[in-house]
């Protein structure tokens, strides 16, 4: 009887030892996806250029720092749909604005988009 009970506590702390380790696993497991989906997610935001960058690099030089015009045309209470500028901002106009399409995600040319409207006047 006194061998029973020695190898029935040998199984409780056994099998508290396997449970503690297998526990201790899993939340170092789950702490470390969350630890990597958070700084992935950190890294890829900061990497990825703002609207008024992408305004900034690709449109300013022709459209005024404030989408007031310069050589181009004016963006300011744009008289086409977004639809339509998204595929101007693509594919050019076939006179003096370039296309972007190669240079610009369609996600970037919709948040350049929004930019633009912040500086409409009409509301």
């Amino acid at each position: 009887m006194k061998d029973s009970n020695v190898t029935l506590m040998n199984t409780a702390a056994s099998f508290k030892s396997h449970f503690f380790n297998i526990t201790l696993a899993a939340a170092l497991t789950t702490g470390m996806f969350f630890w990597a989906f958070h700084h992935a997610s950190v890294y890829a935001d900061s990497a990825a250029p703002d609207a008024k960058t992408l305004y900034s690099r690709y449109c300013s030089l022709c459209h005024g720092d404030q989408c007031q015009g310069a050589m181009g045309t004016p963006l300011q209470n744009m008289t086409i749909d977004d639809k339509a500028a998204i595929e101007v901002t693509q594919k050019g106009d076939g006179k003096q604005m370039p296309a972007f399409g190669q240079e610009l995600t369609v996600d970037q040319i919709t948040a350049v988009i929004a930019y633009v409207h912040t500086f409409d006047t009409k509301k």
